[in-house]
């Protein structure tokens, strides 16, 4: 007797873009949020300071004061206060104007070392015409203490004084990297150079390639499985917006420029905004911020189109609630930039900044949270059995996210045989002997049959791949895998038939 499996091919593709694409920013993508009661006991209104995350927190430092209604103020800050979205509360760790603290400033570089356990801030400028810094201080978390980090002859010992600088930790060196900014004269004196922290000591890199001199760029740092740090778009020294993308190759020392799919950029230059590396969803996103006037985007002025890098793919895309102007005003934020940012716990949170129109200017005392929702999962389901090839096993590359490509890889087939992976959207589990003679013990089918497809294993493993379009109404679907084995004996006659565990995968909307 032979067991009959039906096979259904789908094939789910999109050619390559010529140009960045602007899409919806509706739910179920990635939306902003206002987070009540998050303005209770946040510190006052400001904008263009410095923002990191140790994970749990969103750090905010420094800054310059500015009106609800986005007109900017003449006070500047040094205070280093901590959001924490779990209980939704604000604690001041130094307080504006502490004589140990930096200086007041705003403009700085700033990063999250979780090597030292601490906080670190470089450079910035004294108020919009005043002293450009290249001193280096660190809060160290676990006594609530600042302390300078020498630098006595700057350019030589570390950075020169500099502001609109960026900083992120690189988690493959483990070392704080600094790239960019500008000098005292501003756009004329912008720098191209990179700098290296090892504890108390800085380092200038000779990356063979870098990317140009710039200022008011985005940066950020990945996560696993990339351990590096990106650096976004600015402006360059004759003021050019800029729309490149570099990540920073710590092993060699070098600079990699990223050439993402079908010419896609940013559609923001940064201008002060974060960008911000979101692990869930595998994207850097650069929320608002102004635009760079290269098409789609049709400003240079503050926007309200959110940029997205997507690292799987390696394509940019753009979002907003109207798709051809990007001087719309989102309707929860207007056009708001210069603002606080992090990623914590699984989602961006932001606060605060600078808005132009008045849409939004209420909601800029509240934290706001930015995430996609549903988030796609991939479980495993039940356990699988053991064959001639050994035990049955099935893992997934990954979660399955709408504009990606899912691959589910099996293991532990039998040299002679044949599989199939079945596709449900519901489960069960049904022994196979109940199903078929030949059905081993402990065998089960933990999925429903809603799609099948032969699969030839090659060296006791098999894969499949499943494409999924770039289309939010997927979001939430049920996609329940798992792989069957069929041994066969010399006549092609079905001694054995085994299962993997199952993988209960379900949509993500990226």
């Amino acid at each position: 007797m032979k067991i009959k499996f039906s096979v259904v091919l789908t094939a789910l593709s999109a050619s390559a873009l010529a140009q960045t694409t602007v899409y919806s920013n509706a739910a179920p993508r990635a939306t902003a949020t206002v987070i009540a009661g998050s303005n209770a006991g946040a510190p006052s209104l400001r904008y263009w300071g410095g923002s990191a995350s140790d994970g749990t927190r969103m750090f905010v430092f420094g800054g310059r004061s500015v009106s609800s209604a986005g007109t900017a103020g003449s006070v500047y800050y040094n205070g280093l206060d901590t959001y924490d979205p779990g209980t939704n509360t604000w604690t001041n760790l130094s307080l504006d104007g502490a004589a140990a603290a930096p200086s007041n400033r705003f403009r700085m570089g700033m990063a999250f070392d979780p090597n030292n356990n601490r906080i670190v801030v470089f450079g910035g400028r004294a108020s919009a015409t005043g002293t450009v810094f290249s001193d280096c201080h660190a809060f160290d978390l676990g006594s609530n203490t600042w302390s300078s980090i020498a630098n006595p002859t700057p350019g030589t010992t570390g950075p020169t004084a500099r502001f609109d600088t960026k900083m992120a930790f690189d988690a493959s060196s483990g070392t704080i990297v600094l790239f960019g900014g500008q000098g005292p004269s501003g756009s004329t004196n912008r720098f191209g150079d990179t700098w290296v922290l090892t504890g108390t000591t800085w380092a200038a890199a000779t990356p063979a390639v870098s990317p140009s001199a710039r200022a008011i760029h985005a940066m950020t740092a990945r996560s696993a499985p990339y351990g590096d740090v990106v650096v976004i778009s600015g402006r360059d020294a004759a003021n050019a917006r800029l729309d490149d993308t570099w990540r920073w190759d710590s092993t060699a020392g070098n600079w990699v420029q990223i050439n993402p799919i079908g010419s896609t950029v940013p559609v923001t230059f940064g201008g002060g905004n974060e960008a911000v590396y979101d692990a869930a969803r595998q994207v850097v996103t650069i929320l608002l911020g102004p635009g760079t006037g290269t098409a789609p985007s049709n400003t240079t002025g503050a926007g309200g189109w959110t940029s997205e890098y997507d690292c799987v793919t390696n394509e940019w895309r753009a979002f907003g609630n109207n798709l051809t102007s990007q001087t719309s005003d989102d309707p929860l934020l207007g056009r708001q930039q210069r603002f606080y940012a992090a990623y914590v716990a699984g989602k961006t949170y932001f606060w605060c900044g600078q808005n132009a129109p008045s849409v939004g200017d209420a909601n800029l005392p509240f934290v706001k949270e930015y995430q996609a929702s549903p988030l796609s999962v991939a479980p495993v389901l039940g356990a699988g059995c053991t064959g001639s090839g050994g035990a049955m096993t099935l893992v997934a590359n990954d979660a399955p996210w709408t504009g990606r490509t899912w691959t589910l890889t099996g293991t532990g087939f039998a040299a002679t045989g044949l599989g199939a992976i079945l596709i449900g959207l519901g489960t069960q589990s049904t022994p196979l002997n109940t199903l078929h003679p030949a059905g081993g013990a402990g065998c089960n089918v933990l999925v429903t049959t809603d799609a099948t497809a032969l699969l030839f294993p090659a060296a006791g493993q098999a894969s499949y791949s499943l494409t999924l379009p770039y289309d939010p109404a997927f979001a939430g679907l049920p996609l329940n895998g798992q792989m069957i084995g069929v041994e066969l004996d010399v006549s092609s006659n079905i001694t054995l038939i085994t299962s993997t565990n199952g993988i209960g995968g379900v949509v993500g909307a990226l």
